[in-house]
């Protein structure tokens, strides 16, 4: 019997598309709020991952669910 296990560490990320420029490969920007803790105001903070696309699916605008794994990798 055996189990199959996901990465205990990926965490998900809501993202919308920016890019489908390159081949089988979108690009996706997730924001979220992060607490500056002298002004007490929270800020968006971005961050840009690249996801494989496959079928080529995506389009510009779409927003898309990833899982983020904790080490950063490039195709």
């Amino acid at each position: 019997m055996s189990i199959v296990r996901s990465s205990v560490h990926a965490k998900w990320v809501v993202g919308k598309v920016i890019g489908t420029a390159m081949i089988k490969t979108a690009k996706v920007r997730a924001t979220r709020l992060v607490l500056d803790p002298y002004l007490l105001k929270y800020f968006n903070k971005r961050k840009t991952y690249f996801a494989h696309d496959a079928l080529q699916q995506c389009s510009v605008g779409d927003i898309v669910l990833l899982r983020a794994l904790p080490v950063p990798r490039s195709k």
